[in-house]
């Protein structure tokens, strides 16, 4: 435990412009994230939110847990044959030949795209328009987008503190902690540029979509039939933090898919979480730039705040 404090605390590099514009960022939205949990706490206790109204709203959706499973299960696939393709890569091919390229067709494209048309094709056999299936209302788009920032900026504060709390957790344990892929090909001098902005315009795009689609829009509606709002929630966020495979992020990924998860059942709409999903993921891809030089001397225990 003592050479995972010295690690996390010891480093050399100076502290650069961006490094200043990263923290401030990071302060700002947890000083504004803590204001809006305090308003929103004030307007709960003022106001009689009618839960058990917006949990009949999910449960109206339809979804029943053989669809889910379809979904699940090309999903698990995916990432099985993922994983396998890399570990052969590994284990075979030289290291010149191990870039990522086969990471991100993958787990990046193959995986929410195969989500994608899988969603599409269930709509089709049941003939369900997306506000029927998922909540998209055109009217209601910018209100639901203002909804979803609010949300976002209040998820920060328990982020980062539960964040914290399970990495001195994993300190404690000794538990060595790496970076998740997409934040070290991000760092990688070695990589091309369009990889890197192929892979951030993939993980604010089509991945929030296709994730919040099946683990919100899917999978919450199938679960709601068979528990009440709260196991719903903590289960479909226990799934969607399962499913990364990334055992030093899993309570990060968990708070965040909670958050997301309550921001569905509140709006009504798949538009919510997937703003949040876009955001969260666009502030990590932002902060791994920003902090590049400073990554590679600090641990990589550090990536585990905020899910990164």
């Amino acid at each position: 435990m003592t050479n995972a404090w010295s690690q996390l605390l010891s480093f050399t590099t100076p502290v650069s412009p961006t490094v200043r514009i990263s923290a401030g960022l990071m302060i700002a939205l947890f000083l504004a994230g803590t204001v809006a949990d305090v308003v929103l706490l004030v307007l709960c206790l003022r106001r009689k939110l009618d839960w058990p109204a917006r949990f009949a709203r999910l449960q109206s959706r339809g979804w029943t847990w053989r669809e889910a499973g379809i979904i699940l299960f090309a999903m698990t696939f995916l990432i099985a044959a993922f994983k396998a393709c890399h570990m052969t890569a590994e284990l075979l091919l030289p290291g010149q030949l191990r870039q990522p390229a086969m990471g991100l067709l993958l787990a990046l494209v193959l995986l929410p795209q195969l989500t994608a048309l899988a969603l599409i094709g269930l709509l089709r056999r049941r003939r369900a328009p997306a506000r029927e299936a998922f909540g998209i209302n055109h009217d209601g788009l910018a209100a639901n987008i203002g909804k979803a920032l609010v949300f976002y900026v209040a998820a920060w504060p328990p982020l980062v503190l539960g964040s914290l709390a399970y990495l001195l957790f994993l300190i404690w344990l000794d538990y060595p902690i790496q970076r998740q892929e997409v934040v070290q090909w991000l760092m990688d001098p070695n990589l091309p540029l369009w990889f890197k902005l192929a892979l951030a315009g993939i993980a604010v795009t089509i991945v929030p979509i296709s994730e919040e689609c099946f683990f919100r829009g899917v999978n919450m509606s199938a679960a709601s039939k068979l528990v009440g709002p709260a196991p719903t929630v903590l289960f479909t966020s226990i799934l969607f933090a399962m499913a990364h495979f990334q055992v030093a992020q899993f309570a990060p990924l968990l708070l965040i898919a909670m958050a997301l998860s309550v921001a569905y059942l509140y709006t009504g709409s798949i538009v919510a979480p997937i703003v949040m999903h876009a955001a969260f993921n666009a502030m990590g891809i932002l902060n791994s730039l920003l902090l590049r030089e400073l990554y590679r001397d600090l641990s990589p225990a550090l990536s585990v705040v905020g899910g990164w």
